[in-house]
């Protein structure tokens, strides 16, 4: 029993050293790993933590493993990760002052507004920022440079930072504000149009205010130079009449209208005559219908227009004087007041009132004077048989006759000038072009093509315009020019019928004009002619072939058909009968070859002045006219009209006969009637009389009556019509007319 116990004491025995290993084994490792643990623990929660936390961590971790077994190492690794973090800490603080440094560099720079200086200390700490502060620096020297007027580098500046701020918005401003400021550059004061345009375009509000400034600058700087241009051209029957920019007086055509002396002014004409007006002084370029004293007396007249034998004076106060032939009431003006503008047709006045409104008075046969209702006119302008007003709005209104759709106007808009010429009517518009209707037979409705106009004049068959760069452009047959001179008609007539209704027939070429119309508005209708004579082309005479000389000329008897063609006369009628078996003869020639020259009978010359005179018996002889350059000299019956009043001793006469009358108005302006053989349209001496001055005759005589009492207009006898055109009585024979006008187309 006692080796058993012996042998299990050995065994404890052995188990004590074991156990003690065991233990101590056991012992180490708790000691390992907790010293593990806590170095472990200590560097990773340093590695996280604050520098302060991370520091005490560290040193209270070295001081717990320096004083453990198997610590030491641990503990002096920690120690080496504490000097690392404090050399760390001790650069990052070194740092961290550097860069507070820079942060007070960049800050100061800035607050000095060194923003230069602070994007480079930025450039490689904050690129954005850095970006951010160039681009002010850039945005402010454009400001800058806008404020210097230097606006092509400004917006050059602000274009380049488009994105920053409002720089996209302010280089557009810029672009759009050197755009503006080139298009006003490129402005001229012409090119008004061009500019508000490109203005417009633009679109900006200052574009457009300055467009709409221009708009009103050009209606008022277009205005005046129309004012200006009007005031420069002019046009009659078969004459144009104006003056230069200086003021330098020139006229063309009408041999009869001179221009004077000194500044002309204001250049107005009528169909044959032209006035200057200087400062409310009406000044005549050539003999007129009126009294000269009349019109050197006129101190105050602000507009006037002349017709063919009367005028209409426009006064400061508003008030209206007429003169010339009151052939049916076209001077009847007198209680005509608060007037702004007036117009002389053929036949009738038109005058335009404050209010807008248009007064008319004279024939209105062809409904000329129907403007009662008219409104809102701001221009009035009268043609032979037509009116015309301009609305302020620019459009057109008219009345009249409108056989050649010379009143077709009712389209017309934009329109700022008008003017009527004989039977057409020409309009000025907006944009310096220039429409016309009516008759163009002479082409003087072709304006189509006209630009830049800021006046135009119209006469019979002839139009001018003058542009605003001072250049004048003429259509149809125009005075002084080729076309002219070349002798063509410029119209026929209105119609083959006798209808007064038609208008009158008129012809016009290089030597004169003539007028023919059947004139309804006297007690008995007859036939009224208007000549406009050239000084080389006053009217002459037309014979027929003498038999033999004596004491009285025995002539052949031809029909007055045939005396005109052989001359080509555009107008004839019959002479004083230089063949009549009569014992009272007085001075007698006929284009120069004197056919009698006898002191029995008054006679009456054609005087070179474009004027007729009386001689009472003995008073001259035919070699004293020959040598006043007289080329012919009538003595037929009693003198009718002398100084514009009826010869008493024509109230003597009542005997009712067809007649013949002829005159003068004014020199190269000469006036005829011819009755027709109608038995109920026959004249005494005195209804004759009456008739002549009542067309405006100064002087007035009788020529042939009875059967030889003829009127031939382009070689067809007219005074034998009746008024419904049928022909009435026997052509008869005669020996010698007065003849007027030649055309080759008037064949013999």
């Amino acid at each position: 029993m006692e080796q058993p116990a012996r042998q299990n004491r050995k065994k404890w025995l052995l188990l004590i050293p074991v156990a003690l290993i065991l233990a101590a084994a056991a012992g180490f490792g708790v000691l390992f790993f907790s010293n593990e643990a806590l170095y472990e623990n200590t560097k990773a929660a340093a590695a996280n933590a604050p520098y302060a936390l991370a520091e005490a961590m560290l040193q209270e971790a070295i001081d717990t493993l320096s004083r453990r077994p198997l610590g030491s190492d641990r503990a002096k690794e920690l120690a080496e990760l504490l000097e690392d973090l404090r050399a760390a800490e001790d650069a990052r603080l070194c740092t961290l002052a550097a860069e507070q440094a820079i942060e007070r560099q960049i800050a100061d720079a800035i607050e000095n507004d060194d923003l230069k200086t602070a994007a480079a200390l930025l450039d490689d700490r904050d690129p954005v920022r850095a970006r951010e502060l160039r681009n002010e620096l850039a945005y402010r020297e454009a400001e800058t440079l806008q404020a210097n007027d230097n606006l092509v580098e400004a917006q050059a500046r602000f274009a380049m930072i488009a994105g920053y701020r409002d720089a996209e918005q302010r280089a557009k401003a810029l672009s759009d504000q050197l755009s503006f400021q080139s298009i006003l550059a490129a402005f001229t004061g012409r090119n008004y149009d061009e500019t508000i345009a490109s203005l417009n375009a633009l679109g900006t509000s200052a574009a457009r205010q300055e467009a709409e400034r221009l708009v009103k600058l050009q209606a008022q700087e277009f205005s005046a130079a129309r004012i200006e241009a009007n005031n420069r051209i002019s046009a009659g029957l078969w004459h144009s009449a104006g003056c230069s920019q200086s003021g330098l007086p020139w006229v063309k055509g009408d041999a009869r209208i001179s221009a004077p002396g000194g500044n002309a002014g204001r250049v107005v004409s009528g169909f044959a005559s032209t006035f200057s007006l200087n400062d409310g002084q009406v000044i005549p370029w050539n003999e007129t219908f009126g009294d000269p004293d009349t019109l050197a007396a006129f101190t105050d007249v602000t507009d006037l227009s002349a017709g063919l034998t009367h005028a209409l004076f426009l006064h400061e106060n508003g008030s209206v004087t007429g003169i010339g032939a009151n052939v049916c009431g076209r001077t009847n003006v007198q209680r005509w007041n608060h007037i702004t503008a007036v117009a002389a047709g053929l036949w009738h006045s038109v005058g335009l009132t404050k209010s807008g409104h248009v007064v008319a008075c004279g024939s209105n046969a062809k409904t000329q004077c129907d403007v009662s209702d008219w409104e809102g006119m701001i221009a009035v302008s009268a043609g032979l048989w037509h009116t015309v007003g301009l609305r302020a709005d620019g459009t057109v209104v008219a009345c009249g006759d409108n056989t050649y759709h010379q009143c077709d106007v009712s389209d017309w808009t934009d329109i700022v000038a008008i003017d009527c010429g004989a039977c057409f009517t020409v309009g000025v518009k907006t944009d310096g072009t220039v429409v016309a209707c009516g008759d163009n037979s002479a082409g003087q409705c072709d304006v189509s093509n006209w630009v830049n106009v800021a006046a135009v004049a119209a006469g019979a068959y002839h139009t001018i315009g003058l542009t605003y760069t001072d250049q004048i452009m003429t259509v149809g047959l125009v005075p002084g020019e080729s076309t002219f001179a070349a002798g063509r008609a410029a119209a026929a007539a209105y119609s083959d019928e006798l209808d007064p209704e038609k208008g009158p027939w008129m012809y016009l070429n290089a030597f004169g004009a003539a007028t023919v119309w059947l004139d309804q508005s006297e007690p008995k209708p007859l036939f009224r002619v208007d000549l406009l004579a050239c000084s080389d082309a006053l009217p002459q005479g037309s014979v027929s072939t003498p038999d033999a000389s004596g004491r009285y000329i025995q002539m052949k008897k031809e029909s007055p058909e045939t005396l005109a063609r052989r001359a080509h006369a555009v107008v004839a009628f019959t002479g004083d009968y230089i063949g009549l078996t009569s014992a009272r003869k007085g001075i007698l020639i006929r284009n120069g070859v004197v056919y009698y020259d006898r002191l029995e009978a008054p006679s009456y010359a054609l005087l070179p002045n474009g004027t007729i005179r009386a001689y009472q018996i003995g008073e001259t002889n035919a070699e004293a006219l020959k040598e006043a350059g007289v080329q012919n000299c009538f003595s037929p019956g009693p003198l009718l009209v002398e100084h514009g009043e009826i010869k008493p001793v024509v109230a003597a006469k009542p005997v009712s006969a067809a007649r013949v009358a002829f005159g003068y108005s004014d020199p190269f302006h000469y006036l005829a009637i011819i009755s027709l053989h109608d038995p109920d349209l026959l004249l005494t001496m005195s209804e004759a009389a009456e008739a002549m001055r009542r067309g405006g005759a100064r002087l007035a005589f009788a020529l042939a009556d009875d059967t030889a009492a003829s009127l031939v207009y382009r070689g067809r006898e007219l005074s034998l019509l009746s008024l419904e055109g049928r022909t009435f009585g026997v052509k008869p024979g005669v020996s010698d007319a007065v003849v007027f006008l030649t055309d080759p187309e008037v064949l013999p």
